[in-house]
């Protein structure tokens, strides 16, 4: 295990949607999929070792994520991305990452974004700390309850 003293910075996190598929209003249960993209600053530090990281899900109002998080959901990581290591000014990619996700009674207007967060395994061995941008939202891929009532015309 390494870790430098100066700490892990990220200069930029970036979600990556993998899923094929929008979301459905209305539904429950559909599975997504996306990886996570952290760009690390050459000046900061570098740390290897077991349960890394933590990410949270949520869904937004706000572009930014700001405000009331909607349905936020911490992910359990498992091998190889809870352990995957930071080489400073490197990219990390957390991928892969999959779960469910429920729209029973939203709808896409209520929630037209999706977030990630990034944060420090509060169980991280090593202990080290994590700074800078750690969110990123991207426009949720969503399809409406009109969508349906078209197709069956």
């Amino acid at each position: 295990m390494i870790i430098c003293q100066t700490g892990v910075r990220v200069l930029e996190t970036q979600l990556v949607w993998k899923t094929q598929n929008a979301l459905r209003e209305g539904f429950q249960s559909q599975t997504v999929q996306f990886d996570v993209r952290m760009e690390t600053d050459p000046q900061g530090g570098s740390v290897s070792g077991t349960n890394l990281w933590v990410v949270k899900l949520f869904g937004s109002t706000f572009p930014d994520g700001s405000g009331t998080r909607v349905r936020e959901e911490t992910l359990t990581l498992g091998p190889p991305n809870s352990g995957r290591g930071v080489q400073a000014g490197i990219r990390v990619t957390l991928s892969d990452i999959i779960t469910s996700r429920s729209m029973l009674g939203l709808t896409c207007a209520e929630v037209p974004y999706i977030c990630i967060e990034v944060q420090k395994n509060p169980n991280s061995d090593p202990d080290y700390s994590l700074s800078g941008d750690l969110m990123d939202c991207i426009d949720m891929p969503c399809r409406g309850e009109w969508f349906r009532e078209l197709q069956n015309i």
